[in-house]
């Protein structure tokens, strides 16, 4: 109760109503509470329920029910870029996916000679680790992308051998944009 007081104290236009789910049973069912402790953020109908009470956790829920949207980051794959949901310590992301879930980012891949461009919905492209240099026509949708206000995370790994292949269409893009 204490943290939530702080968001109201906060700011004028966030209200506190507590609620017992027991007393009021009609009231747990129309915010679909299944548990006790439950907290859930009602903005103009958008609905975002949280049975933690981290402030991390209640401040993400709080601007997921106010931006009513989940921004999504993209994965580039198709060059040997790391797997963003692999486990494995040295080569997965799975702990950088789980960080950007509890930022209310939603993760998926996406395939540019597939796509034919990057996701208009992409709140950031990532690419990480390519084994293999993008192509010509990939770089050119990057390019385009990054014009209209795109922004991309680029993870390089160093060379493994001294005759590894370098990605100079990449390397090119950054080179552009002063990386």
């Amino acid at each position: 109760r204490d943290r939530l007081a702080e968001y109201e104290y906060t700011s004028d236009q966030v209200t506190l109503e507590y609620i017992d789910v027991d007393k009021d049973p009609a009231r747990a069912r129309q915010y679909e509470v299944q548990s006790y402790g439950t907290v859930v953020f009602d903005y103009e109908g958008r609905v975002e329920r949280v049975v933690s009470d981290q402030e991390q956790d209640l401040t993400n829920a709080l601007i997921k029910a106010v931006e009513g949207e989940e921004r999504k980051v993209y994965f580039l794959q198709g060059h040997g870029e790391r797997e963003p949901t692999s486990t494995e310590q040295r080569v997965g992301y799975s702990g950088m996916v789980e960080a950007l879930r509890r930022d209310n980012l939603s993760v998926e891949t996406v395939i540019l000679t597939q796509a034919g461009e990057v996701p208009a919905d992409a709140a950031v492209l990532v690419i990480a680790g390519p084994s293999n240099d993008l192509l010509a026509p990939e770089i050119d949708l990057l390019r385009t992308y990054l014009e209209n206000g795109g922004k991309m995370l680029v993870l390089l790994d160093p060379p493994d051998s001294v005759d590894a292949p370098n990605p100079d269409n990449l390397m090119g893009l950054l080179q552009e944009w002063g990386i």
